[in-house]
């Protein structure tokens, strides 16, 4: 029998059936077998529940909530339902490489004290080709550890994460042990993610980065980021987020890392590269909402 802990990929679903079975298949095609599968359908208009369940396997089981708890929750509930050491929450629309589960436990059982561990990806678009994404090769840039495999901690971490949030959400691994209760909180829908892990490191935690790919992030213009991106949420919670994080980094003595966050500087980059695709596009109007954005906000104070 493995020593590698055993791991639980939770897909949290609702719409979008076509691309949750090619998540689905991606899983299935792993070349290490030791996972399982359960999907957490959150009340969605699309159930997958009929070609799931005629899979007729196993290590696969599909779940539907009674009422729409929303992503946060849902997220939450992948991880309540996981009964293995180790959960990686697979968004739908995406798909694993097959090193994926098989890279995870190795690294998981050298490093046995990180909460998380989390590596590269490949972008793909709605035709599963891989393309060029401007923001995702920023993140590459950003990422402390390209080529090595290391240790993300205390206020060198926070520095990092606060200068632009270079993980890759969905490739995360999280050890449920060394969670401690920690559940994605309701309040946000942009920043879930980067809320999540800056308060593990706040903690004491830390988290391994693994520089090999193992995962492919679709971009495609329904997905969320985009959505939340063209209405302006994504920026409001993203000050809101840091705002509320500067003072608790003060509070523990993490001043350089404080400062990182009230520069806000990778949210005004983000924006001004915004504002240059809509005008490109012709989206006149969206640049100006979003330049409007930023004076009201004081990002350009």
């Amino acid at each position: 029998m493995s020593q590698l802990p055993c791991l639980t990929i939770a897909i949290p679903y609702y719409k979008g059936r076509d691309y949750l079975l090619q998540a689905v298949l991606s899983v299935l095609q792993q070349q290490d077998s030791d996972w399982h599968l359960i999907i957490v359908d959150d009340a969605g208009p699309e159930s997958a529940q009929t070609e799931i369940e005629a899979l007729n396997h196993p290590q696969v089981r599909y779940y539907r909530n009674e009422q729409n708890v929303g992503m946060a929750r849902n997220w939450s509930r992948c991880l309540d339902l996981a009964e293995t050491e180790l959960v990686t929450l697979l968004h739908g629309d995406d798909r694993l490489l097959p090193n994926y589960v098989g890279m995870m436990r190795r690294y998981a059982h050298r490093n046995p004290d990180a909460a998380a561990l989390y590596c590269n990806a490949e972008i793909i678009n709605d035709q599963n080709q891989k393309c060029f994404s401007a923001p995702d090769l920023f993140k590459y840039v950003l990422r402390p550890y390209r080529n090595r495999v290391g240790k993300l901690t205390g206020q060198a971490g926070l520095k990092a994460l606060f200068r632009g949030n270079f993980i890759m959400c969905p490739t995360i691994c999280y050890r449920k042990s060394m969670l401690t209760g920690n559940r994605f909180d309701p309040i946000w829908k942009m920043v879930l993610d980067h809320e999540f892990t800056t308060r593990l490191l706040l903690q004491g935690k830390h988290l391994v980065s693994i520089p090999d790919a193992g995962y492919q992030y679709r971009r495609h213009q329904v997905n969320a980021t985009n959505i939340y991106t063209a209405s302006l949420l994504r920026f409001e919670e993203e000050v809101r987020f840091y705002k509320l994080r500067i003072p608790q980094l003060r509070a523990v003595g993490m001043e350089n890392a404080a400062t990182v966050a009230e520069h806000m500087r990778i949210i005004l980059m983000n924006l001004a590269f915004c504002v240059v695709q809509d005008a490109a596009r012709g989206k006149l109007g969206a640049a100006w909402q979003k330049i409007k954005y930023a004076l009201d906000s004081g990002l350009l104070g």
